[in-house]
């Protein structure tokens, strides 16, 4: 196997790539600082169940683990930055009030999400901690909406499901966890002859495999949920919250409303969101309150956010042109270095070329301007 061979799924990231990367982190980062997201950095591998906490089977299957030699306890690299953003909320700051948390950095899968996607994504999102209301979700789903926007990404469709429908249905009929997660994966998948094949009681099964049919337009699943209301009065507030998101954005972002969506439903604890974008097959971000999370570290504290991968995202915008830059080639005297100083500091890219340099540097940059001696001072002018 030849020596600079990568894993599958994993790749550089070459340079017009990762400058388009970088513009793109500091706009979202941008836009999170300007609604008081506070960025924090956690570690890229922590213990196994510090990492795991509240998460699911899910996230346990993405990790990669290994022991640590210092300890000898099982570590694990982080496949997602969610929880740990939690730990530092509740065992960390430990702030009474609403905490709002940013976050940009990479993550690695055991697997790749889809065929088309990486081992190791750039994973960017925010968390809201300390509020319980919709109103903190609402916030946390305009603020996804105007950051996909300002990236320039087009064409998006708001998914909206609540994950205590299915939790409470599966209550209601005394349906254990591990049968449980066997449903929410036909429902995930919408495959209802699957879900026959459970053997559910009779009442259990027209229940659940009524959920894969409240999926489409909004309008027409609030109808078809009126049944589903009648025989479980206790999820016509689940109902009431998600007419409240859609009438606050329906009139900027095509909506659908999916209950069958079981992403993430062991932790999910109420109103979860994805964006789609018209013609692509996966999720652009995902996300939904998550209550339940921080107890395990020490406070139990209302949690609602998202997160997305940047490297996927960059797919969807244009690629930027060449970066403008003034060429110059090398000179021994200090008025030379000091004349470079002087157009890098005023933001300039200047690329200093060598003696005998020879290969041309026009596919990185474009050159407009040079740096030459001319009566005695060093001027920038135009490259004939």
């Amino acid at each position: 196997m030849p020596v600079w061979r990568l894993p599958d799924y994993v790749t550089d990231v070459l340079p017009a790539e990762a400058r388009k990367l970088e513009k793109l982190r500091r706009q979202a980062l941008d836009e999170f600082e300007s609604c008081g997201f506070q960025l924090v950095q956690p570690p890229l591998l922590e213990y196994l169940e510090s990492l795991l906490t509240g998460t699911g089977k899910e996230l346990d299957l993405q990790t990669f683990k290994l022991v640590d030699q210092l300890s000898g306890k099982t570590l694990g690299v982080r496949a997602d930055i969610t929880a740990q953003t939690a730990r530092i909320d509740g065992h960390l700051l430990n702030r009474s009030g609403v905490t709002r948390l940013a976050y940009c950095g990479p993550v690695l899968h055991t697997r790749p999400r889809s065929a088309t996607a990486t081992r190791e994504p750039l994973s960017l999102g925010a968390e809201l901690y300390g509020y319980a209301g919709v109103q903190a979700d609402l916030e946390c789903i305009s603020l996804l909406l105007s950051c996909l926007r300002r990236l320039g990404i087009e064409g998006l469709i708001l998914s909206l499901s609540h994950a205590s429908v299915l939790r409470n249905l599966l209550l209601s009929h005394g349906i254990d966890e591990d049968l449980g997660s066997r449903i929410a994966d036909c429902l995930h998948a919408k495959d209802c002859s699957a879900l026959a094949e459970l053997d559910l009681p009779e009442a259990a099964f027209f229940d659940l495999s009524a959920l894969i049919q409240l999926s489409g337009p909004a309008d027409q699943v609030f109808k078809l949920a009126g049944s589903m209301t009648t025989r479980h009065p206790h999820l016509t507030e689940t109902f009431k919250q998600l007419q409240l998101v859609v009438n606050q954005f329906s009139d900027e972002i095509p909506i659908i409303i999916d209950i069958s969506d079981s992403h993430g439903y062991q932790y999910h604890t109420g109103i979860t969101f994805a964006v789609l974008k018209f013609g692509v097959a996966t999720t652009l971000a995902r996300g939904g309150r998550y209550d339940t999370v921080g107890k395990l570290f020490g406070r139990c504290r209302p949690a609602t956010g998202f997160s997305m991968d940047l490297r996927e995202l960059a797919q969807y915008v244009p690629d930027l042109p060449k970066p403008q830059a003034v060429t110059t080639n090398w000179h021994a005297s200090k008025s030379w270095r000091e004349a470079v100083d002087v157009l890098r500091e005023a933001g300039q890219i200047v690329v200093v070329r060598f003696p005998e340099e020879t290969a041309s540097l026009n596919e990185e940059f474009h050159f407009q301007f040079q740096l030459i001696e001319k009566e005695n001072r060093w001027q920038v002018v135009a490259i004939d």
